[in-house]
């Protein structure tokens, strides 16, 4: 499966940031996303990010691992 991602900094802290589909981290995120994005991201820590689903925010859900 593919992915969106982007290498974000954070104060200063680079991040690997994903785009994932919602379903894929409720309830939580499986290793499996985890490890796909280490794949290509081996030295920064990942953030999934998911749309938020069922409610009147527009802003991401974010994971941090």
């Amino acid at each position: 499966m593919q992915h969106q991602a982007a290498v974000i900094t954070v104060d200063g802290i680079p991040l690997a940031a994903v785009l994932v589909n919602p379903d894929q981290t409720y309830p939580a995120p499986g290793a499996r996303l985890i490890a796909e994005a280490q794949h290509y991201f081996p030295t920064l820590p990942i953030i999934l990010v998911s749309p938020r689903i069922g409610d009147s925010h527009t802003g991401p859900i974010i994971s941090l691992y």
